[in-house]
């Protein structure tokens, strides 16, 4: 005998919160072994489209019993979450091809649709025999009125009663149809079928009419009380008609399924009711309420315990992968181009190749070198073959290793000969006498500076060439006039503002017409300039300059004082650019 409404399924996981990052899949740190369709989580590269621990992120656990799948927690099998469990929409009366669709009662779910058993059809949600409901006798619409009974789908008079013009009258107590339906007691009662002045003394006079009221469908136990619905009135009570049971309305408790032995027994969805017991179809078992097929149900294969998993399907009882599919650790793949498990399972492919064929390859013209593939036609490690690397600043184009434009290989370096001291014009011409190479030829140091070595210095300012080439000068010490000196000079002015070494600053406006120091701490200045700086005079570490003039003075304490007095305006600025030392 098969039970009423049995437990339900685990609870579905609700919508995830944040999503951890995924680690990162590259060469070399955290991740680097895991393929791209795997993410690196706890130190283990996963499949974060099928890992139930970590389902479309890392640390994203479905629930006990919930699959992860297509990187979301979803139910196993063909089964979906409605009111917090899984349910088989194909099979489920209360979710049939969807949630909160439920079957009417009495009926079953078969695929995904609503059915009626047997001879049943639906009206108004509810599965009804149109030859014998009286509510819906021969058609939905159809109700049989008091004192009629449903039979073969027609509305026919009860026994005892019948029918005068559209309604069944009891010809042995009806005042308007006293024993036929033309004749009518005017000035009397109606008792046994004929109209005398009082009733006997064992019937009661209901207006008119004499009836028992102990067994009288409409006034029974007292003029007035109808029995509906077809009730029966016995021993002055409503009752149901013998063989049936009162549950709410009058029912077979043999064959009723919602009331299937007794008003609290229902048959689970798609089973019927034999004798008073729950009995599904030959070959289904019950399962959560539903009557399911354990050979082909996805939720209930085999058994009301096994599910199979959302890429398996239930044959013969049995969960199965697709033909062409593998079973890898627990997840049908097809090996044939799964980078993950490539012509076998836990055969993944490294290196950036691909599955192809069951067979890990590189793609396009890229080339397997070190396990890993690489474009030997831009490589630098590799270039035109594996372990042919570029050196001395070349670059691969084109499987070649070539120096970058306007430059030449010299010594196994690239350079430009236009403006290299040790490779001037050629590989061969080194700059000496004239140490400085321009436009490919060795020239002279300009005005002011001398040559020592390769470089062109000023004697007089370069603290590791002073005075001489080779003297340099102590740490602390500057070079000034060619000497070198641990003297802090005095300013020559307090500055008012103060410019970093930069390639091209502009100060602020002065804010005053007074008198104003700018101080410049720049390893070389290549100009400057005034502006708004009208009725102003300028001296550079105390040295007058007229605005932009340049070379400027030797530095007073490594930087470069520019006092301005009072003038017209107190949105002058000053304008440095940086420029060479040479």
């Amino acid at each position: 005998m098969l039970g009423g409404s049995s437990g339900s399924g685990g609870s579905v996981a609700g919508t995830a919160g944040s999503m951890n990052e995924a680690g990162t899949v590259g060469m070399g740190g955290a991740g680097s072994e895991c393929t791209l369709d795997q993410a690196y989580c706890a130190e283990t590269c996963v499949d974060p489209s099928s890992d139930p621990s970590n389902c479309g992120a890392c640390d994203n656990a479905c629930p006990v019993g919930i699959e992860c799948r297509q990187k979301s927690c979803a139910c196993p099998g063909g089964a979906i979450a409605c009111e917090g469990k899984c349910v088989d929409p194909k099979s489920n009366v209360s979710h049939c091809g969807g949630c909160d669709q439920a079957c009417a009662p009495g009926s079953r779910c078969e695929n995904g649709e609503c059915a009626c058993r047997g001879v049943e059809t639906s009206c108004d949600g509810e599965c009804v025999d149109l030859a014998t409901n009286r509510d819906h006798c021969g058609d939905c619409d159809t109700k049989c009125g008091q004192n009629f009974v449903c039979q073969s789908g027609e509305c026919r008079c009860s026994a005892g009663y019948d029918q005068c013009g559209k309604t069944c009258v009891d010809l042995d107590s009806d005042p308007d149809h006293c024993g036929d339906c033309d004749t009518s007691c005017d000035d009397g009662v109606c008792s046994r079928g004929e109209c005398v002045v009082e009733c006997d003394d064992n019937l009661e006079d209901c207006d008119g009419a004499c009836v028992d009221v102990t067994n009288d469908p409409n006034h029974c136990g007292n003029c007035g009380t109808t029995c509906t619905d077809g009730l029966v009135c016995a021993d002055s009570e409503c009752a149901c008609p013998d063989g049936l049971t009162s549950c709410d309305t009058c029912v077979d408790t043999d064959t009723d399924e919602a009331h299937c032995g007794d008003c609290d027994t229902n048959c689970p969805g798609g089973a019927e009711c034999v004798g008073g017991e729950c009995e599904c179809e030959e070959g289904e078992i019950a399962c959560d309420d539903n009557c399911v097929n354990p050979d082909d149900s996805e939720q209930y294969c085999g058994n009301c315990d096994t599910s199979c998993r959302p890429d398996q399907s239930c044959n013969g009882g049995h969960c199965e992968c697709p033909e062409g599919f593998d079973d890898c650790d627990g997840v049908c793949v097809d090996t044939q181009v799964s980078n993950v498990h490539c012509g076998g399972c836990d055969h993944a492919c490294e290196g950036g190749t691909s599955c192809t064929e069951g067979s890990c390859q590189c793609s396009g013209d890229s080339k397997l070198c070190d396990d890993v593939c690489v474009d030997t036609q831009t490589s630098n490690v590799h270039c035109g073959d594996c372990d042919h690397a570029c050196d001395g600043g070349r670059t691969c184009n084109e499987g070649t290793c070539e120096c970058p434009a306007n430059q030449t290989l010299c010594d196994g370096e690239c350079t430009d000969t236009d403006t290299d001291d040790e490779h001037c014009g050629n590989c061969t011409t080194s700059c000496a006498a004239e140490p400085k190479c321009a436009d490919g030829t060795c020239t002279a140091c300009p005005s002011g500076e001398t040559a020592c070595g390769d470089d062109c210095v000023n004697l007089l300012t370069d603290k590791n060439h002073c005075g001489t080439c080779p003297n340099v000068c102590p740490t602390n010490f500057v070079c000034q006039g060619g000497t070198c000196t641990s003297t802090v000079m005095t300013e020559p002015c307090t500055p008012n503002y103060t410019i970093s070494d930069a390639a091209t600053v502009t100060t602020p406006s002065f804010g005053t017409t007074g008198a104003y120091c700018i101080k410049a701490n720049m390893s070389c200045i290549g100009g400057w300039l005034c502006s708004n700086s009208t009725g102003r005079t300028v001296q550079v570490n105390d040295q007058a300059r007229t605005c932009g003039q340049m070379p400027l003075p030797t530095k007073v304490n490594g930087a470069y004082y520019f006092e301005f007095t009072g003038g017209s305006f107190s949105y002058a600025s000053l304008t440095v650019w940086k420029g060479s030392c040479n």
